[in-house]
């Protein structure tokens, strides 16, 4: 099956409060963005990398031959991936989406994503981390969508930190945006994602519901090594991952 990536580096990173785009930030001497794409490129040879805040910025630090997409407003995930969509080859059967700031996120993790996804017939199959506490690095997770489950243990929804309740909240189950997806079943109902939410933006992770309701369910892997789903999102966060990397070595 022919796969291809899509990596999400269009955002500013408020949170990082700079002026520059949050992916080209460095963690072990690359920005985020090098080292996510080197391991995307390294498991599929195809990989979209959609642009918006100073694209121009990020392009100039992707190799030559790097395919494409600039999402001239930042209206959510799903928008952004509706732009890549234009970019992705039509002979693609899986499309395999990450975000920009993973920087430690290691091949051998999309390999197993992969794997699962081809081995069961949902449309999708997503990453999740199961976060022990909020606390020290894992302050990384604690904005993170929400894994609602029924009780029998099957996914439901993906809730997003700024719509969730106080008890969704309490969920450690954390969505870490790593998502394989049917390719053609992506681009049917990429279009019926509404932004009817808190932050007005059109979230990728209402296809989870979508799915669940129209193909019968998908399924989520939870990341062993929670490490590699840690996000970047303020320069306190990327502290405290130098910190916990200065130790290992």
């Amino acid at each position: 099956m022919n796969t291809t990536g899509i990596i999400l580096a269009a955002g500013k990173g408020t949170r990082m409060r700079s002026d520059i785009p949050k992916v080209l930030h460095y963690f072990r001497g690359k920005p985020f963005v090098r080292s996510i794409l080197e391991t995307a490129h390294s498991v599929m040879g195809s990989v979209v990398v959609v642009v918006g805040f100073r694209g121009d910025d990020v392009v100039g630090v992707l190799p030559e031959g790097v395919l494409v997409a600039r999402q001239e407003n930042q209206l959510g995930t799903g928008d952004a991936v509706r732009a890549a969509l234009a970019v992705v080859p039509q002979e693609t059967d899986i499309v395999l989406v990450m975000p920009g700031d993973l920087p430690q996120l290691e091949a051998s993790t999309l390999e197993h994503l992969l794997r699962v996804h081809k081995a069961q017939s949902f449309p999708i199959t997503f990453a999740t981390v199961i976060a022990p506490d909020f606390l020290d690095w894992r302050i990384a997770f604690e904005r993170g969508g929400r894994i609602v489950r029924d009780p029998d243990g099957r996914v439901l929804r993906i809730v997003e930190y700024k719509d969730a309740t106080e008890n969704e909240r309490a969920i450690t189950e954390v969505n870490v945006s790593i998502y394989a997806f049917k390719a053609s079943w992506l681009r049917q109902y990429i279009s019926k994602i509404e932004n009817n939410n808190a932050a007005g933006e059109i979230y990728l992770t209402d296809l989870i519901a979508i799915a669940v309701a129209e193909a019968g369910g998908v399924t989520a892997v939870p990341i062993l090594d929670i490490r590699q789903g840690a996000g970047v999102n303020s320069p306190e966060e990327l502290h405290l991952l130098e910190q916990l990397h200065a130790v290992e070595e």
